[in-house]
């Protein structure tokens, strides 16, 4: 396994758009609290696989959808989020171009 350098910056970061809450672990603490609790361990570690598993079960079904159906999906599970996110974001989000996006919508509005 190749480990990160603690003092390095991450690979990654976030944009938030919005006023967020952010939680950050410190990964000592956590192995601390694994060796006192070791059934803590155990929990965590079931979660986070069955976490991973919906995750990858999420990522394959959207994979398959065809681009009018993320939307769709979207917009029933995340309902306000086109007042709340720009169009390109939008777009980018469900992995097509903004015009793509446009063409949906105006489809799913005319009857």
């Amino acid at each position: 396994m190749n480990r990160r350098d603690p003092d390095k910056g991450s690979n990654w970061y976030l944009t938030c758009l919005e006023n967020c809450v952010l939680v950050v672990g410190d990964l000592a603490a956590e192995k601390g609290m694994f060796e006192r609790h070791a059934q803590l361990e155990s929990m965590v570690r079931l979660m986070m696989e069955e976490y991973l598993a919906r995750m990858q079960r999420e990522f394959a079904a959207f994979i398959a959808a065809a681009p009018e159906e993320r939307y769709r999906k979207m917009l029933r599970e995340r309902p306000n989020l086109t007042e709340r996110v720009p169009q390109h974001q939008l777009a980018s989000y469900l992995g097509m171009t903004p015009e793509s996006l446009s063409r949906i919508k105006k489809r799913i509005r005319t009857p």
